[in-house]
């Protein structure tokens, strides 16, 4: 499914970095949105990963953006077991 919304940028957090069990190295930010809902603004964070990074820095606090985005559930089994998903 993809999702598109528009927003100021109220935030965006360190780079974290790190590597894969397959070896691949990867970085993750969160962005936080301030998106208006009417009267009121609701805040919304992204992670926004590795290829995005790049084009999110471009952008300073403050500034409106437009964001799309897919959301996907994956299935996680822990080593009891136990099945749960995750978004």
């Amino acid at each position: 499914m993809r999702f598109i919304t528009k927003g100021k940028i109220y935030e965006r957090s360190a780079i974290a970095e790190g590597y894969s069990q397959n070896g691949n190295q990867w970085q993750r930010m969160t962005l936080v949105l301030e998106v208006p809902r009417g009267n009121y603004t609701k805040k919304v964070a992204f992670n926004v990963m590795t290829g995005n990074i790049a084009a999110v820095m471009a952008f300073n606090n403050g500034d409106v953006v437009e964001a799309e985005w897919d959301i996907a559930s994956r299935e996680y089994t822990n080593k009891e077991g136990i099945k749960s998903w995750f978004t």
